[in-house]
């Protein structure tokens, strides 16, 4: 829950289960708190999260020995797209920072909800439509597919942590085995 710090009883119960790895879904600083306990107690299995937790706040929690990490994340930020180069620079010249995933995809929802409004007008039930219609759109994040229910089928990345910093790798390399997920971690 947001705000807790102590995990060591949680914990305590998953070192006796000898789980091959640990999944956490919270926030970032909550996420980094686990993980360094997890640590100190000698617990050395992957680390699993959200895309919540690729974020400078929960590096600087983590620190330098942070072991095997990995997250799912929307889409690859390192992108040379021009079209995300150019959302990038545009952000960090008006935020003095990098965008995170939140920024990109809200920017990207907006621009799909301009050109719906641009295609339907002011009618409410019209821009629905429309939205409902799109089953893909190219934006900031890439390619993106939807099903019947709006749900993203696009391809995720994978980020590892690897020496104080996140590498990003697409879903279809690490299915097909090209990435030595192992290889990767620190030790």
């Amino acid at each position: 829950e947001e705000g807790d710090t102590a995990f060591t009883s949680q914990l305590e119960r998953i070192r006796t289960l000898n789980a091959d790895g640990v999944i956490t879904y919270g926030n970032s600083k909550e996420s980094a708190l686990i993980l360094r306990q997890m640590r100190d107690m000698g617990m050395d299995q992957w680390f699993f999260g959200s895309d919540r937790m690729v974020t400078q706040e929960f590096l600087d929690v983590v620190g330098a020995d942070h072991g095997k990490v990995a997250a799912g994340y929307p889409y690859d930020p390192t992108s040379t797209d021009q079209t995300h180069v150019r959302f990038v620079r545009d952000f960090k010249a008006k935020y003095g920072e990098a965008p995170e995933t939140y920024a990109a995809h809200a920017y990207d929802g907006m621009n799909m909800l301009i050109e719906a409004i641009s295609k339907a007008g002011l009618n409410r039930a019209l821009i629905r439509d429309e939205l409902a219609a799109m089953t893909e759109y190219t934006g900031v994040t890439g390619w993106q597919e939807y099903d019947a229910v709006f749900s993203d089928r696009s391809s995720a990345a994978l980020a590892i942590l690897k020496d104080g910093r996140f590498v990003y790798f697409s879903q279809e390399a690490v299915l097909s085995g090209k990435v030595d997920v192992e290889g990767l971690r620190n030790r």
